[in-house]
C-alpha cells in the first residue's frame, strides 16, 4: 500500500507526542482533578 509507511510514521509521531504530555502534565492535571471532585 503506497504511502501506508509515512502515514504510520506521522501516527505514532502524533502518538508519542500525547503521550510525552500526558507524562509530562500528568501531576498537575491529576491534582486539578482531585480539586474538582472535592468541590462536587
Amino acid at each position: 500500500m503506497e504511502g501506508w509507511e509515512e502515514f504510520d510514521e506521522r501516527r505514532r509521531q502524533k502518538y508519542q507526542k500525547q503521550l510525552d504530555f500526558r507524562v509530562g502534565s500528568s501531576g498537575v492535571f491529576d491534582e486539578g482533578a482531585d480539586d474538582d471532585n472535592r468541590h462536587a
